[in-house]
């Protein structure tokens, strides 16, 4: 082959554009899916990732830092320790994800699908999860401090050492859940259902529990000092050594 041809060829490959990674092409909105991609340690700070598809993908790590990714799919996502703080989740399905570790401070996570997810040691105060399903959900140790639960659904979820201080809780299902040392101070709470729930030394100092059910619930060793909440709220149940609201521990069985 002539050298001038040999040089033309070589010009040509070198002027060719690089070819983008799967990070820079979901930014820009090149691709709307990268099902089961390694994006762990990757920031997509600020990004618009709206309905995009992650499922399965390795998040562990990465930044979502005011994102936007309302109705995105992270059903089976690895995202421990992800960044999510101001992000906007609004109606996204995170279904059977890992997301210990991860941090939602202030994020929207309104309407979002995240049955039996991991939200455990996540960090979440200020977050809307209004209308969430959580049903199953881990939410063991996390930090959940003035959140908007509203009409959520937290059926059978485990939730140890949560703390929900100061957090409105309305019409939200605790059905079935599994609450153990739990901070549930000066929660709002009005119409919320804990029935059958197992419920042991937690603390509804200053609760709000108006209309707030109770019935079939297993309730031990838990505070409710100067909580609006009477005993016919827990008909039919079982509480032992309860602290009631007027100070004195209940020990008998409904």
């Amino acid at each position: 082959m002539p050298m001038r041809t040999l040089f033309a060829l070589a010009f040509a490959v070198l002027s060719l554009p690089a070819l983008a990674g799967p990070v820079e092409d979901l930014i820009s909105g090149a691709r709307t899916e990268c099902r089961g991609c390694d994006l762990s340690n990757q920031s997509f700070k600020k990004a618009s990732l709206d309905g995009v598809d992650l499922s399965g993908a390795n998040l562990s790590g990465a930044s979502f830092h005011r994102a936007s990714l309302k109705g995105a799919n992270l059903a089976g996502v690895v995202a421990r320790d992800a960044n999510f703080n101001l992000a906007d989740l609004g109606g996204a399905v995170m279904e059977g994800g890992d997301f210990s570790g991860a941090m939602f401070y202030e994020a929207q996570l309104s309407a979002i699908k995240a049955t039996e997810a991991d939200f455990s040691r996540t960090r979440m105060q200020h977050a809307r999860l209004t209308g969430a399903d959580l049903g199953g959900a881990n939410l063991d140790w996390a930090i959940m401090k003035d959140v908007r639960l509203n009409n959520a659904n937290l059926t059978a979820a485990s939730m140890e050492r949560t703390n929900l201080a100061k957090a409105s809780i309305g019409r939200t299902k605790f059905d079935g859940t599994t609450i153990v040392s739990a901070g549930f101070v000066e929660v709002s709470g009005a119409g919320a259902s804990f029935a059958g729930a197992t419920i042991s030394l937690t603390d509804f100092w200053g609760a709000k529990l108006d209309k707030a059910s109770f019935a079939g619930a297993q309730a031990n060793d838990n505070r409710f000092t100067r909580a609006r909440v009477d005993l016919g709220q827990f008909a039919p149940g079982a509480l032992t050594r309860n602290i009631m609201p007027d100070g004195r521990v209940q020990g008998t069985e409904q």
